[in-house]
């Protein structure tokens, strides 16, 4: 093979141009998904961005929602088969951010008994599913470093005489060194599944029922009828699969969104909170997003955190609660002191708004039937048993991304009685909770004296209010 000499910094380096360049110094697909749409299941009408702090890494996005970052292998090493260093978040206009960390996290593989030097065969845990979307012939692979002085080992995958099983992945060059037990193993792409986009403002359902007293007769209002939801689709698939709802109204609403994601199965628990009788104020405006609070008086507070404040009066529409993180008890006591917090407020606060210290208690309830994203405003539950209509739920538990949210049940009809129901006024108009993350909702109602009504199929607007007009005849 040809060569020729190459003089670098006063030495003669010798260069063979035909020899092909090592795989990881080439670009790569380094992360790939796609962004849906989680009611409809398609992607997003609008392009999506992708952005990411992970140090040379380089976003893409390609059509129908597919996006992800590339990068030469050798240069985002140590980020494929570090837990929480790739890190990217996908961001499209009308829905809230996607950050991909967790989802990346659960796509790598590890080594449960490591790997021998000289091994052609990984053996990972978890297996991968059918079809394999991880490791895949001529697809790359990244061992990761065996000590802290190593490099992460790149190789590819290779395609067996025999389909290897859901747990192997055959590799072009052998391990070296060996890898320790339970070392980090990523395919490279990091392939994640369609990733599910929240809509960012949730439904405003309002609606007016009406009634003739007699044939023909004008209608008057009928502030006396019942409504509630006997059942909800969660995507359009469901809608057109089921002509029943498949599942049951067990939705809670609140305005303060949520500052954390959360995953299927977090513990939900019904709250109470107990004051403890000291008159404390903000001191200084408050705005929201901001992670520090001045309070005074604040003696009796926790200089470690882990204090529960509500800001605002219980009549106000900027309520919240808030887990404090910790302060400087060393300030005089006349000073107000600045609490940090574990979570951005969610609104802003005028200096003087009261602020109250109180006891938690906590009854066990059930768990998130739904995972659900930060700004989420709507929360699905696997019971709501014991709760009432107007409500305080603790999500996660002790975590430390445990939320506190007072929470408006959406009305409800199981067949046989209504639930939560919501007050309508004199001229019979209603307004429910935020409701969000539905296709369609099948409404009941009705009022005493009237022949039943059939079940009423609605489709809420996310980000819009749409409005319910019944009429009920003789």
């Amino acid at each position: 093979m040809a060569r020729r000499s190459v003089q670098v910094a006063g030495q003669t380096v010798w260069i063979a141009d035909d020899d092909p360049a090592a795989p990881e110094l080439g670009w790569w697909a380094v992360l790939r998904t796609r962004v849906v749409d989680e009611v409809t299941e398609a992607p997003p009408h609008v392009v999506p961005r992708l952005r990411s702090d992970t140090p040379r890494c380089t976003p893409r996005i390609s059509d129908d929602g597919v996006c992800g970052l590339i990068a030469r292998p050798r240069d985002a090493s140590t980020a494929l088969v570090t837990p929480g260093a790739l890190r990217a978040t996908v961001e499209v206009d009308g829905y809230l951010p996607q950050v991909l960390d967790a989802a990346i996290d659960v796509a790598r593989r590890q080594l449960p008994a490591g790997a021998a030097a000289g091994a052609t065969v990984l053996t990972i845990t978890p297996p991968e599913p059918a079809g394999r979307p991880q490791f895949q012939p001529g697809r790359g692979v990244m061992l990761e470093r065996p000590l802290p002085t190593d490099p992460e080992q790149f190789t590819l995958h290779v395609t067996p005489l025999a389909p290897p099983a859901l747990n192997q992945v055959p590799i072009a060059d052998a391990v070296a060194p060996l890898r320790t037990v339970n070392a980090h193993v990523a395919g490279v792409p990091i392939v994640l599944p369609d990733q599910p986009l929240h809509r960012a403002e949730p439904a405003r359902i309002r609606g007016r029922a009406l009634r003739q007293t007699g044939p023909g007769s004008a209608p008057v209002p009928a502030p006396g009828a019942h409504v509630g939801i006997r059942g909800v689709w969660w995507t359009t698939r469901e809608v057109v699969d089921n002509s029943v709802p498949p599942h049951p109204a067990r939705i809670v609403g609140f305005e303060a969104p949520l500052a954390f994601a959360h995953a299927f199965g977090t513990p939900l628990e019904r709250a109470a909170l107990t004051p403890d009788g000291i008159n404390r104020a903000c001191r200084a405006r408050a705005f929201a997003g901001a992670t520090t609070l001045a309070v005074h008086p604040w003696a009796g507070l926790n200089p470690i955190g882990g204090d529960v404040l509500q800001i605002e009066a219980d009549n106000s529409n900027e309520r919240e609660l808030v887990i404090t993180e910790r302060f400087d008890s060393t300030i005089d006591p006349v000073t107000p002191a600045r609490l940090w917090l574990r979570a951005p407020l969610a609104f802003p606060h005028e200096p003087q708004a009261p602020i109250v210290h109180a006891v938690l208690g906590v009854v066990a309830l059930g768990a998130i039937e739904r995972e659900a994203v930060a700004g989420d405003r709507v929360l699905f539950a696997s019971t709501l048993a014991a709760v009432t209509t107007h409500d305080l739920l603790r999500i996660g538990g002790a975590a430390a991304d445990a939320e506190l949210r007072f929470v408006t049940c959406v009305p409800t009809h199981n067949g046989l009685a209504f639930a939560h129901e919501t007050m309508l006024a004199a001229d019979g108009s209603f307004a429910l909770p935020p409701i969000a993350r539905i296709a369609q909702a099948q409404f009941f109602i009705e009022h005493a004296g009237h022949p039943a009504q059939q079940p009423i199929d609605f489709v809420p607007e996310p980000g819009n209010a749409r409005t319910l007009q019944v009429l009920f005849t003789p």
